[in-house]
């Protein structure tokens, strides 16, 4: 998705922007689907419905307030400033995941919930 916006905000012919656009979105679901299934296993048995809809709700919320942001990087600094901040935005996320995140892989759904 980095790479796909910087480049799509630097581009001037509509094929480019079509197609960048597309790997932006497909790039964006692929985030979206292994995002959901890392969080799914992070909570116990007893309150993971409940818990990944709590998390599922305050990602709305800050979805909703992005559009504002993106509002004030857009008029402020342009095209590429959205997608720096958008970059900045998701390296924040990518670090607190990587680094404040649970090990998950090979383990059983009960390791991970103690």
């Amino acid at each position: 998705v980095i790479v796909f916006g910087l480049l799509f905000a630097q581009m001037r012919s509509a094929l480019a922007l079509i197609v960048l656009g597309v790997l932006i979105s497909l790039a964006g679901q692929t985030i979206s689907v292994c995002y959901h299934a890392y969080q799914a296993e992070l909570f116990p048995t007893g309150v993971r419905c409940r818990a990944n809809g709590f998390v599922y709700s305050a990602s709305r919320v800050g979805a909703m307030m992005s559009g504002f942001t993106i509002a004030f990087l857009l008029r402020d600094f342009g095209v590429t400033g959205v997608f720096f901040g958008v970059t900045a935005c998701m390296l924040v996320v990518a670090l607190a995941v990587g680094v404040f995140g649970p090990r998950t892989n090979g383990l059983r759904l009960e390791e991970i919930s103690h």
